[in-house]
């Protein structure tokens, strides 16, 4: 994965003109990691941080400006940036893909931590939209395919989640696709 980036086989929208980060000591020095996946996979690479903050003076995270509250709220010791230009400041980068080259182990499961679901004991208890449990959903869409599918599950997987009113779902993906947003609001009769 991480020679791709190299050989021009990884194509992210973004190539920071600083030094990539390939494990070197950190010390003193920043490091800005940016999402180049989708968020779904940013988010699962997140799992990396905590050795990557512990090893560095300062950690930059670059993401769109719609995952930035949650970064904030997960890592409140570190710079949080929607701006390429936030990258370049840093003395090191790293795509946030390059991190499982560096840190995953081949006997880990990405879907480890399993799947969520409605909990029956909180059944009877409805909650109004402003006191909703909010769920961020990534969703790999049209894009499935057979060699990738295992990491990935489908909408209609979620539907217990998405038909019920204690949750609020918010779509975690790059770029909303109107036409994917409606057939799954007219789907699952709810926004």
């Amino acid at each position: 994965f991480d020679a791709g980036f190299d050989c021009g086989f990884r194509h992210p929208v973004y190539r920071p003109s600083n030094k990539r980060w390939h494990g070197e000591p950190l010390g003193s020095s920043s490091i800005a990691i940016w999402a180049e996946d989708g968020l779904g996979d940013f988010i699962r690479h997140a799992h990396h941080l905590d050795r990557v903050i512990s090893g560095a003076d300062s950690v930059t995270l670059h993401a769109p400006p719609k995952i930035l509250p949650l970064l904030d709220a997960c890592f409140p010791t570190i710079q949080t940036t929607a701006e390429h230009a936030d990258i370049a400041k840093c003395d090191w980068h790293i795509p946030s893909g390059s991190l499982d080259g560096l840190f995953w182990h081949p006997t880990e499961n990405p879907q480890g931590a399993g799947y969520l679901r409605p909990h029956p004991a909180d059944a009877a208890v409805p909650k109004t939209p402003a006191h909703a449990i909010n769920v961020g959903v990534c969703s790999r869409s049209t894009k499935l395919s057979t060699d990738r599918n295992i990491n990935y599950t489908t909408l209609e997987t979620l539907a217990p989640v998405f038909q019920d009113s204690r949750y609020q779902c918010h779509s975690l993906q790059y770029r909303d696709d109107p036409d994917e947003l409606a057939a799954a609001n007219q789907r699952f009769a709810y926004p």
